[in-house]
């Protein structure tokens, strides 16, 4: 029988003329046949009408039986559905008006019954009774378990609905990967494999056999987790009874002024606000809400140990409910919002700006655990315990404790742990007691507001009673708190009994200078009308900002100077900070540009005046004991406090100063520390000048200055030591390597080289400087040196002995160098260095480093040969020849190639570029030549234009 258009069935035929009998078996039929397509649609969520209106183009409802059955097979019911199905549903679905038609719209939504009714909008009650169960009904085992199975059955069901709820579970995760229809059944050896439990040959034949389907062989597993989901639905408890299975004792008797009052206590524990909630029920801000609403919102807030009972919200509808114009009753949300807000602040502050707000702390204060007299001794024993070891060890250990807050990842913060969560805290800080101390610890500390939940522990106030510095909650009334007087959180500049305006004046421009501080940044923000003038708070709040904390007398000395003519009471801050700005500069230089300020002068002259504070007996004492120390154990200071000084300033805090001390085991007591600290702290940033102690106890560290005080080198933008004093103090220094002549020492690049004979008493102080900084510094010049040189030839490359010795730490100059390779120069190869030798000498002059520090220190950094002339150092360049051939070796060595470098600055190829540009690309191939030198190469080859011609350089020096 072909499915077509043209005969029906004679089957089909008898069963409809067969009588009401047969129209009912033909109805039986096709509610099955519907029934299998429904579950399949429903397992794979198929959307049916999809299907067909691809072959609906004018949305008729009609299509051809032919194409009735390829949407049925594109469902993917052909393993259903057989032939005669299709043809019943061709029977009953065939349009009364086209004979060769079938209106699929009516089989569509036959089918969608098991989603939904049609037409919901007109009728919202009603509900399909095919929506629910069509998940892969339940297959039975043909076999019914016996009563000893049925018992091991309910006994191991107990044992997977205990572990899911402990262990959190999702059971069906583990089958879903298996089951990629959807159908709620896998196969037997996937049920085992993905099976989320331990069990015995015995349990698995009893769950094979309940939920094994006979005809297939599957085993549905979505029956066995809807029993099990159903197991853990009945044994929950009740919404009264918490999460950890105790039950929290709310209040049934509270009055509406009571409950008020516990609400406020949560909002502001928890820091809620209760506005947000309700916004969104009140479109027009009209501050009314329903009933219902308003019950809504208040179950999205979250409270800590408290929930609102039906008759707590019931309470609350009562107490703020109104009527609107309409005559319809409502709450005032308003109201309540507002009420809750006090504890926070005041409405209408807008027009008493100056009243005064006192936040609610007395409900945070919390209820002390009374107890004996001989316990609480015994308690405030061990938290004195507590402190001495967080003070010594410096722990901040609450971090520790809300790491262990039960709900800390919820909502809200509880603020309170259990004991054993508690103790575990205690041991992770390394705090241990006894037994009975942590018991009464326990009780002193025991959530009396927890109920019966007498496990909790208030940590929070532990942490506020052994380490005060931060207090969670005040434990004194607010008032008192507010009224005090703030500490101030600066040093102030200015010495005791200071009472002059210049003094004041004098610190204020020398913190400024030192700091690099724009002081008019600080007063511009409270300036927003750039009047010139602000408040006296105002001033004295923008000095804090800046870092300055001055007394009331100095503050006064300043209103008094700068009050302003026409405003009582305000201050001329732009007159202020013009005069403090004259330490820089001076303001319209443009009208007088010889002109020079003067205070800056002023104040160097004045700093230059101060001296360091002469050093006591008792410090005399201490630093000589720290200097045999140094000095027996061969100790290298700088190190330790460069650590913490990053930015290269000379200063640490005290605290690091103690931990560097600490580090050496000097074994200072807290008297002989705080002396120390009390002579090396700087008056102004009230840190410690650690460069001045490694002076005074280790001579050979004291650092080589100019008698300029640093003041001045940031006074001036300068780094320390590049100064003009600086410069003229280095030239006066005496360096073992200025007595050279040009004619005992050669260029260490030229090929041309010669040894030539060193003055023995220079090179002998220059190899005893080499020998103490290897020898305090613990250096293995050895290993730098092999890494150069593969072959063990026991010679390197100038370059490379460079290199190595810069590794090292051994930091020369380059007449330094240029003295080492002329004495370890290497005969038989050419620009090479015997490091061998050079190492053997080296080892020689141990015993010397081992005894006193060196006398010859490394000369400012120079890179040719320089010689006496009227005292001052003078360059002698060498010929324009030997040069050339410096620059032709260097390349040749190096394998440079110098055009690309110079064609990055010819753009547009014109074989030409600027004297700088010339001069720059030398300084990136490395060619160390000095600035004389590389000046009368540039002239070599300069053009009429005054342009470098750079093809003519390379073609000179190229050897290739």
């Amino acid at each position: 029988f072909f499915f077509g258009y043209s005969c029906v069935p004679s089957f089909v035929v008898w069963q409809v003329v067969g009588g009401d009998h047969s129209v009912k078996l033909v109805m039986a039929d096709i509610q099955e046949i519907l029934q299998k397509i429904r579950t399949h649609c429903k397992n794979n969520r198929v959307r049916v009408t999809e299907f067909f209106q691809d072959f609906d183009k004018l949305r008729s409802g009609l299509i051809t039986p032919y194409q009735f059955q390829r949407c049925l097979n594109m469902l993917g019911v052909v393993n259903q559905v057989t032939q005669s199905d299709y043809e019943q549903l061709f029977l009953h679905y065939k349009s009364p008006t086209e004979h060769n038609k079938v209106n699929y719209v009516q089989f569509c939504d036959a089918v969608d019954n098991v989603f939904t009714v049609k037409n919901l909008e007109k009728s919202p009650t009603v509900r399909s009774p095919m929506q629910q169960n069509f998940l892969s009904p339940r297959k039975r085992a043909a076999n019914p378990l016996t009563e000893e199975q049925y018992a091991k059955y309910n006994r191991e069901m107990e044992h997977f609905v205990a572990e899911t709820m402990a262990r959190g579970i999702m059971l069906k995760e583990p089958f879903r990967d298996f089951d990629n229809h959807c159908n709620g059944r896998v196969t037997v050896s996937q049920f085992l494999r993905c099976f989320p439990f331990r069990v015995d040959a015995d349990t698995t034949r009893i769950l094979l056999q309940r939920y094994q389907d006979s005809a297939s062989g599957d085993v549905d597993y979505l029956a066995w987790v809807r029993d099990v989901e159903d197991a853990i639905e009945a044994k929950r408890l009740p919404v009264e009874v918490k999460r950890e299975g105790r039950r929290t004792e709310q209040k049934s008797d509270y009055g509406i002024q009571s409950l008020l009052v516990e609400l406020q206590k949560q909002v502001l524990t928890n820091r809620i606000r209760v506005e947000e909630v309700f916004k969104d029920y009140d479109k027009l801000r009209s501050e009314l809400v329903t009933e219902t609403q308003f019950a809504s919102g208040l179950g999205v807030l979250k409270f800590q140990k408290f929930s609102l009972s039906p008759s707590h919200i019931k309470m609350l509808q009562d107490h703020y409910r109104v009527q609107d114009t309409y005559g319809n009753v409502r709450t005032a949300y308003m109201r309540f919002v507002n009420d809750m807000d006090s504890v926070f602040t005041e409405k209408g502050l807008e027009k008493t700006p100056q009243r005064r707000v006192q936040p609610r702390y007395d409900l945070l204060v919390k209820e002390q655990n009374y107890m004996a007299s001989h316990d609480e001794a015994r308690v405030e024993a061990v938290l004195d315990h507590v402190r001495s070891m967080i003070k010594t060890r410096r722990i901040l250990i609450k971090p520790y404790f809300k790491d262990f807050d039960r709900a800390c990842k919820g909502v809200y913060q509880t603020k309170f742990t259990t004991r054993a969560r508690f103790e575990r805290a205690l041991t992770c800080v390394g705090i241990s007691l006894s037994p009975e101390d942590f018991k009464l610890l326990c009780d002193k500390y025991q959530a009396k507001e927890a109920g019966n939940d007498s496990d909790s522990i208030r940590y929070l106030d532990f942490c506020a009673d052994v380490d005060p510095e931060e207090p969670e909650v005040p434990k004194t009334n607010s008032s008192s708190r507010l009224n005090a007087p703030l500490e101030p959180k600066y040093v102030p500049l200015g010495k005791t009994g200071r009472v002059t305006i210049e003094e004041v004046e004098d610190d204020i421009q020398t913190h400024c200078l030192s700091n690099r501080i724009r002081i008019h940044e600080y007063f511009r923000d409270f300036d927003t009308l750039r009047s010139g003038v602000v408040t006296k708070a105002q001033f004295a709040t923008a000095l804090t900002i800046s870092g300055m904390t001055l007394r009331q007398d100095e503050l006064d000395l300043l209103y008094v100077r700068y009050a302003s003519p026409t405003k009582p009471g305000f201050v001329q801050w732009l007159t202020f900070a013009d005069a403090v700005d004259e330490v820089f500069t001076c303001k319209k230089l443009e009208q007088s540009p010889t002109k020079t300020p003067g205070t800056t002068q002023r104040i160097l002259a004045k700093k230059r005046q101060e001296q360091e504070p002469e050093l006591s007996d008792h410090v005399e004492a201490i630093l000589a004991r720290l200097n045999e120390v140094v000095r027996t154990r061969g100790i290298l200071l700088p190190p330790f406090f460069q650590d913490f000084d990053k930015h290269n300033t000379g200063r640490i805090t005290a605290s690091q100063f103690q931990q560097v001390l600490s580090r050496h085991h000097f074994n200072l007591s807290e008297s002989e520390t705080t002396a120390l600290l009390n002579c090396y702290r700087d008056f102004r940033s009230r840190h410690i000048n650690y460069r001045r102690f490694i002076g005074d106890v280790d001579a050979s560290e004291r650092p080589r200055t100019s008698p300029v005080p640093e003041f001045e080198h940031a006074s001036l933008g300068m780094r320390p030591g590049t100064g003009p004093a600086s410069l003229a103090a280095s030239r006066s220094m005496t360096s073992p390597f200025s007595t050279f002549s040009t004619r005992s020492t050669g260029f260490a690049g030229s090929a041309g080289f010669v040894a030539a004979d060193v003055p023995p008493a220079d090179t002998d102080d220059l190899m005893n400087w080499i020998g103490v900084k290897v020898v305090k510094n613990s250096i293995r010049l050895k290993d730098f040196f092999i890494d150069t040189d593969r072959l063990r030839k026991g010679y390197v490359p100038r370059a490379k002995f460079r290199s190595a010795l810069d590794m090292a730490g051994v930091k020369l100059d380059e007449i330094a160098f240029r003295t080492l390779e002329a004495r370890f120069d290497n005969p038989g190869v050419p620009d090479t260095v015997n490091y061998v030798e050079f190492l053997k000498q080296v080892q020689q002059t141990e015993p010397y480093a081992m005894t006193a520090p060196p006398k010859v220190m490394p000369s400012p950094a120079m890179k040719n040969p320089v010689k006496k002339q009227y005292g001052i150092t003078v360059f002698k360049p060498r010929p324009e020849d030997a040069i050339l051939e410096h620059v032709q070796t260097r390349m040749a060595t190096r394998r440079v190639n110098p055009k690309p470098y110079f064609q990055d600055f010819d753009k547009i190829r014109k074989e030409r570029v600027t004297r700088t540009q010339f001069a720059s690309v030398l300084d990136k191939m490395q060619l160390a030549l000095p600035a004389e030198e590389t000046d009368l190469l540039t002239d070599m080859f300069v053009d009429q234009r005054g342009d470098v011609d750079y093809i003519k350089f390379c073609n000179t020096v190229d050897v290739a």
